[in-house]
């Protein structure tokens, strides 16, 4: 991205400086820049589309005063480093995860280990959900795998879009 090499996941400093979760580096040089997002917890997914940076966590703000702890993705500006406004609706329980993300267009996908939404959501998203990529809004009719007999364990681990397929 921009010839920075972001990284994500459970860690708290790189290099003896603070950095809560995501790391950012210069590509050519290997030395870490002074752009510091802070994520509140583990990163478990990372996807740059040019100075955007997409990331999953785990979140445990409320939207409308519903409990909406669980994971989302969140997006930060690979410039600044500020964490946008922009999220989606998080995953259904504190133990699901976001684990892939894909850009398409005008959605941004999820996939991980999650069978619903909270905040208000209903249906049956079996591992993959898909938000509108400018407001975070979930599609709620795009259900892919809704109705299929599918084990308990299911997840989505990985993603790629390739000849406008995903």
């Amino acid at each position: 991205a921009n010839d920075k090499l972001v990284i994500g996941g459970q860690f708290e400093e790189v290099s003896g400086q603070a950095r809560k979760h995501i790391a950012i580096f210069d590509a050519a040089t290997g030395a870490l820049t002074s752009t510091a997002p802070q994520a509140e917890f583990t990163v478990y997914a990372l996807l740059a589309e040019g100075n955007d940076v997409y990331f999953s966590v785990m979140d445990t703000t409320s939207i409308n005063g519903l409990n909406n702890t669980g994971q989302s993705i969140k997006r930060f500006n690979l410039a600044t480093g500020i964490i946008a406004g922009w999220k989606t609706q998080n995953s259904g329980a504190n133990s699901d995860r976001i684990e892939a993300i894909a850009i398409w267009g005008n959605y941004v996908y999820s996939g991980g280990e999650f069978s619903a939404l909270r905040a208000g959501t209903t249906g049956n998203y079996r591992s993959l959900a898909r938000y509108d990529k400018s407001t975070g809004t979930l599609d709620a009719g795009w259900q892919p795998l809704a109705g299929l007999a599918l084990p308990s364990t299911v997840g989505v681990r990985a993603m790629l879009v390739h000849n406008n397929n995903l």
